[in-house]
């Protein structure tokens, strides 16, 4: 215990052997240990020993303790410390990064160290940039040239970006902060698009694919919609990755994520949004037939398969939320792709989880009110189930649909208690 109390002397270099040893220690259970590492951890100079931890310590739990105590100094701290400091954080992090990223086995072999580097810098980041690091988006696209596994990398470390900025910034950065940093990602999206465009379009790589569309899922519900709507982006999801079976559930997430956008007063997007609706069901006829039992499916299958009949419930059903209208009147082939992805999202409400008929039900309601007040301008009746003659033809349309409907819920119905 006297020897562990010497990683308290800040005087002195710190003894990483001895901090390693204490840090196994404590981590196989040595509970003794545990308030000089707390201690020593709290300590305001314990950054300095970041560096030097990453650097010569043999032991992961080390290396983890060291990123942790510079993140809560990013976090808490950042501000006090003299901006060359700062600027050398900043390089030593990106460098050690790049330096476990560059080779597919090292990434592999360091994933757990490295996935905590990237949340460290963006934590950097989110302090830094722009201001103070405006070259950060060129530096990471052109650094993403170097080698398939540092563009990996790179990639989750946007991913990670966009969810701090855009899902979890709230209460973690001012509102004016929040604002500029939106304002300087969409501003630079451009190159990150192309660097995107460029992986999708030439890489082989499977992770490197995956992890693309993983990000790329990220940015779609707040990229301009310029950059999904007037380039090849559509088709190249639709025709080229949701037929590959590894690519087919991230690929589904990416097209719900586009058919739940609003674009009003661009009518000249609607040929594009049609086109791929009718590609992903077209593609759906040739996984699920008629007759399979999709909700036996869901219960025997691994979670891939699983994932599949829950991204495809909320494709549909966020889709055909947003764009029934134009379904409606897109011609024939449009009209039996909407007929088709309705018998689908019947059979997905079949499954037994909770989640899912939570999500078919509520679309279910919107769009039996919507023909309700279609038919009720029109001076007709809707019974699920009975088409009477004055029904209009816009509802006439769903009229197999809503018989099978009609089983669909009956079969849903709580049984009262006398039944079971």
């Amino acid at each position: 215990m006297e020897a562990v109390k010497q990683i308290m002397d800040f005087s002195k270099p710190l003894n990483v052997s001895i901090l390693d040893q204490a840090v196994n220690a404590f981590y196989s259970g040595n509970m003794d240990l545990q308030p000089i590492l707390v201690q020593f951890k709290r300590h305001p100079q314990a950054w300095t020993r970041v560096d030097t931890i990453l650097d010569k310590s043999q032991s992961p739990h080390c290396k983890l303790l060291g990123l942790t105590i510079l993140e809560q100094t990013i976090k808490f701290r950042w501000g006090t410390l003299p901006p060359q400091q700062r600027k050398g954080v900043r390089q030593f992090i990106v460098g050690l990064i790049i330096k476990l990223s560059q080779n597919k086995e090292v990434l592999q072999k360091n994933a757990k160290f490295v996935m905590k580097l990237n949340v460290v810098l963006v934590q950097i980041v989110k302090k830094e940039w722009p201001h103070n690091w405006p070259k950060f988006i060129p530096e990471l696209v052109n650094s993403s040239k170097r080698s398939t596994s540092l563009c990996t990398n790179n990639m989750q470390i946007l991913k990670l970006l966009s969810e701090e900025i855009f899902d979890y910034s709230s209460g973690q950065m001012t509102q004016a902060k929040m604002m500029e940093m939106k304002r300087s990602l969409n501003s630079q999206f451009t190159m990150i698009f192309q660097l995107c465009e460029y992986i999708l379009s030439n890489s082989k790589d499977g992770l490197l694919i995956s992890v693309t569309l993983d990000t790329l899922q990220r940015f779609l519900h707040w990229i301009p919609v310029g950059f999904i709507f007037e380039t090849k982006l559509i088709e190249t999801l639709s025709t080229k990755f949701f037929r590959v079976p590894q690519f087919q559930n991230v690929t589904l997430q990416c097209l719900g994520e586009i058919g739940s956008i609003e674009f009003k007063g661009k009518p000249e997007y609607i040929p594009n949004i049609l086109a791929m609706f009718k590609a992903v069901i077209a593609q759906v006829s040739e996984l699920i037939q008629p007759t399979m039992d999709v909700a036996k499916i869901y219960a025997n299958g691994d979670e891939s398969a699983c994932s599949f009949i829950r991204h495809l419930a909320l494709f549909i059903t966020g889709f055909l939320r947003i764009h029934l209208r134009a379904v409606e009147n897109g011609g024939q082939d449009a009209q039996q792709a909407l007929l088709r992805s309705l018998e689908y999202l019947l059979m997905i409400s079949r499954v037994n989880d909770r989640v899912i008929w939570k999500i078919c039900l509520e679309y279910w309601n919107a769009l039996v009110e919507d023909l309700y007040n279609t038919n009720k301008i029109a001076g007709g009746k809707l019974l699920l189930g009975s088409m009477r003659s004055s029904v209009s033809p816009r509802v006439q349309n769903y009229a197999g649909i809503l018989s099978k409907l009609r089983h669909v819920m009956i079969a849903k119905m709580p049984r009262p208690e006398e039944v079971h």
